[in-house]
């Protein structure tokens, strides 16, 4: 095989010579002067690509070891496919497809915790470990019925307790304090009014939630009373007043029926001519029935007690 040994090659003309068969370069080259390829580079075992622009790969990449490292700048990817993704910036995307069990260091609010807290009596609530807010619904408790006689008066019903509800943001494992009202009296024989439902009351910082007791009936007079007034509320997003009692109806000689709570729950009233017992308002603020008149001579009866309050609390992360 010849060899031939020179300095510079040139064309005829003074230029760059053209080599229409190719160079095959089976050792290292060094090119001091910029290096232009019209066709394709096809080249292996690269230790480093140092490249100051941007590196196109048409056909994608396929990293087999060490990983793919990126100190700077923000990474578009339009379809990523990786066993272990590490990244301690901010990952955006439009969805994120497959199970998210393992993932970490995740904040996750708005998540409601489980079914809803039930309070029927205590005073102090506290947030689990996880809570940072609550849903507060306060129902007052239900005022009592009206007392029959045995003069053809019937007792009316007592009125429902009030609604209240609000959103709280809260701290976790924090105590809140509250009270719960219990149910009015029942009046007594013969035709004494029924005594008024307690407040529910539920106090976050300087706010107190707070649902009024049902009216009692009042004293029962000949062709029946007005029932017991529904109670109020205050200081919720939403506030809603109580039902009130119904009258006795003398011409049928049966009691009132007292006030359906937020969560329904009246107590009935008392059966027609015969001193019929009144019914009792349920848990969730129902008022009490008022009673039916004793037939004269064979006693009587008082009216029914109203339900006692209720707190429904929704915790959420």
């Amino acid at each position: 095989m010849s060899q031939i040994n020179v300095d510079t090659i040139k064309s005829r003309t003074g230029g760059a010579p053209t080599l229409a068969q190719g160079v095959v370069v089976s050792a290292a080259a060094t090119f001091s002067g910029n290096v232009s390829i019209a066709g394709t580079l096809t080249y292996e075992d690269v230790t480093n690509v140092d490249s100051i622009g941007i590196i196109t790969a048409r056909a994608g990449v396929r990293i087999d070891a060490g990983g793919l490292v990126v100190t700077a700048g923000v990474s578009t990817l339009g379809n990523a496919t990786a066993s272990t993704l590490n990244v301690s910036g901010v990952v955006t995307a439009t969805s994120f497809v497959g199970s998210g069990a393992n993932l970490t260091g995740i904040a996750a609010t708005g998540r409601l915790l489980g079914p809803p807290i039930i309070l029927t009596s205590g005073t102090s609530y506290t947030t689990p470990a996880s809570c940072t807010a609550i849903y507060v619904e306060c129902v007052g408790a239900g005022g009592g019925g009206g007392g029959g006689n045995s003069t053809n008066f019937q007792g009316s019903g007592g009125g429902s307790g009030g609604y209240s509800a609000r959103y709280f943001t809260v701290s976790s494992s924090t105590s809140y304090p509250y009270a719960i009202g219990s149910g009015g009296s029942g009046g007594a024989y013969p035709a004494n009014p029924g005594s008024p439902g307690g407040d529910v009351t539920f106090t976050v910082g300087g706010v107190t939630l707070t649902a009024g007791g049902g009216g009692g009936a009042p004293t029962s007079p000949a062709n029946g009373a007005l029932g017991g007034a529904g109670g109020s509320s205050s200081n919720g997003t939403l506030n809603v007043a109580g039902s009130s009692g119904t009258p006795g109806n003398d011409s049928f000689m049966s009691g009132g029926v007292g006030g359906s709570g937020f969560f329904g729950g009246a107590g009935r009233g008392g059966a027609p001519g015969a001193g019929g017992s009144a019914g009792i308002g349920s848990f969730g603020g129902g008022g009490g029935g008022g009673a039916a008149a004793s037939p004269p001579g064979a006693g009587g009866v008082g009216g029914g007690k109203g339900g006692n309050g209720i707190i429904r609390i929704t915790e959420y992360s």
